[in-house]
């Protein structure tokens, strides 16, 4: 938790929304010693290592609140970041820490992940469409979605295209519980995923949009112009089919 709470702590640490916390406690009786690690991981181009550190101290000032009725003669030493793995300068490690690679933030701790529905990930470019340009961003997505309990049914990458694009959003509708678009929702001519989305939904859910454009500026520099509008109640041809669609 107060890993999650660093910016309530720190005035210059952004807030992010952390995809997991793990804090393990390991006793060594010989030195009459405790050893907290604390491993954070999240799915954004930012480093965690202030709430890891955030979270190492305050499992350990636990420790110690616990302890001094024993052993007043506490010390807290070697507060340090072993690891970092990800955001701007990829992987680093500290120059006192002897292993290796650690294991990957997301192998640390087991996550048993309730299924709770499916899903489709349309990811909505030109370029990816034409194999001109990497998918990222659908990946990312189904990666993201999976770990919520959402089991990821079909992938789809269309061109900036409107009839294209209502074209997948109702076909994929008749097999899952959420369609999830990624791309198309700036102000070119060519972003119409937010035009396709409207053509399709009875229902438009504003307040989801803008949940979303608010976390914005933590993962993307760039997050203004986009117009993503999700909504429900799939109409016409897939009335039948009441499934949720949202862009972003």
């Amino acid at each position: 938790m107060a890993a999650k709470k660093t910016p309530d702590i720190l005035p210059l640490c952004h807030p992010l929304s952390l995809d997991q916390v793990s804090v393990t406690i390991t006793l060594d009786a010989a030195r009459s010693a405790a050893s907290v690690t604390c491993t954070c991981s999240l799915s954004a181009k930012t480093g965690v290592e202030m709430e890891a550190l955030t979270g190492c101290m305050a499992a350990l000032l636990c420790l110690y609140d616990l302890i001094k009725p024993v052993d007043p003669a506490l010390e807290i030493t070697d507060v340090r970041l072993q690891y970092k793995e990800g955001g701007k300068k990829g992987f680093w490690k500290h120059p006192k820490e002897k292993n290796g690679t650690p294991p990957s933030a997301a192998t640390t701790t087991k996550r048993k992940v309730t299924r709770i529905g499916t899903a489709a990930v349309v990811t909505v470019s030109d370029r990816v469409h034409a194999k001109k340009y990497k998918d990222t961003s659908g990946p990312a997505l189904a990666f993201g979605l999976e770990r919520i309990g959402l089991t990821i049914k079909e992938r789809h990458v269309v061109p900036d295209d409107q009839h294209a694009i209502v074209s997948i959003l109702r076909r994929a509708s008749r097999g899952v519980d959420l369609i999830v678009l990624t791309g198309g929702t700036g102000l070119s001519p060519r972003d119409v995923t937010p035009e396709a989305v409207l053509a399709v939904c009875d229902r438009v859910i504003p307040g989801i949009g803008e949940s979303l454009r608010a976390l914005g500026p933590i993962t993307s520099p760039s997050p203004a112009p986009s117009r993503g509008f999700p909504g429900n109640a799939l109409s016409s041809a897939c009335r039948e089919a009441p499934e949720a669609c949202a862009t972003g």
